[in-house]
């Protein structure tokens, strides 16, 4: 079966589970799947996981290869992960550093094949000006746009996004998602993004998958998942879901339930 299947994860630091036995349905290649959860929920870490930098224990099968068998060199082969936190400053130009991953994770792809791959990628992130910058001459949202480019460059089987947008603007934020979604559909990659911000995962995502304390509280397409009930018990506020103008659904938050 091809996508990607969550049987069982569990991860843990120190002494405190984080994730335990989570499990998840199969992922569709060519699927946009939003995290959502508060802080704490375990999104990074379930991410990191399945990155393989983080120590995690369980049956995790992509393409109906077992994930966590495979070597770490093997793994960063056909997946592609975006932390968090954002990349250094350097001397290096953003070209070379999107090269440099893209080497790294495509040894066979030389020549004239490496550099179509890398123009196409700048170009579809509408970032081709930066590409002859320093990275330690950009700005956050910069350097995350060229950090994705270091993803999508590569065209990995599975794409697994913390925060991507945490740096941008909103410009930038729906530029970016449109960019993973059609990255995902043209490749027949799976995409997971964490994500905060609910309004944008209920436009750009096919399903969503809200955790609470490392565990699913629910999954299925946005407009059906997200109910008040469960936005009251992942982030402790009175939510409605509602249709704009245009047809998209969106969140609406009224006030934060007491803490019981």
């Amino acid at each position: 079966m091809t996508g990607l299947m969550i049987e069982t994860l569990t991860a843990a630091y120190g002494r405190k589970r984080i994730l335990d036995g989570l499990r998840l349905p199969t992922l569709s290649p060519g699927s946009v799947t939003a995290l959502l959860g508060a802080n704490g929920a375990g999104k990074s870490t379930l991410l990191k996981s399945l990155a393989g930098v983080h120590r995690a224990e369980g049956r995790v099968s992509l393409d109906d290869t077992d994930v966590m068998e495979m070597p770490q060199r093997a793994r960063a082969g056909v997946i592609g992960y975006l932390p968090q936190t954002l990349p250094s400053g350097s001397s290096l130009v953003a070209y070379e550093v999107v090269s440099a991953a893209l080497r790294a994770a495509l040894p066979e792809l030389v020549g004239r094949d490496r550099d179509a791959r890398l123009e196409a990628t700048f170009a579809r992130l509408g970032v081709g000006e930066l590409a002859l910058r320093r990275l330690d001459s950009l700005s956050g949202g910069q350097r995350q746009l060229v950090a994705l480019a270091q993803v999508l460059a590569r065209a990995p089987r599975l794409m697994l996004l913390d925060e991507p947008t945490s740096a941008l603007d909103l410009r930038w934020q729906i530029f970016v998602l449109e960019a993973v979604r059609e990255a995902a559909r043209r490749d027949g990659s799976v995409a997971i993004v964490a994500i905060h911000d609910i309004n944008l995962a209920l436009r750009f995502a096919d399903a969503v998958a809200v955790l609470k304390q490392g565990e699913v509280l629910a999954f299925g397409p946005a407009r059906t998942a997200l109910t008040p009930d469960i936005l009251g018990q992942a982030y402790g506020v009175a939510a409605r879901v509602e249709s704009c103008s245009h047809g998209y659904s969106i969140v609406i938050a009224d006030r934060a339930l007491a803490v019981s």
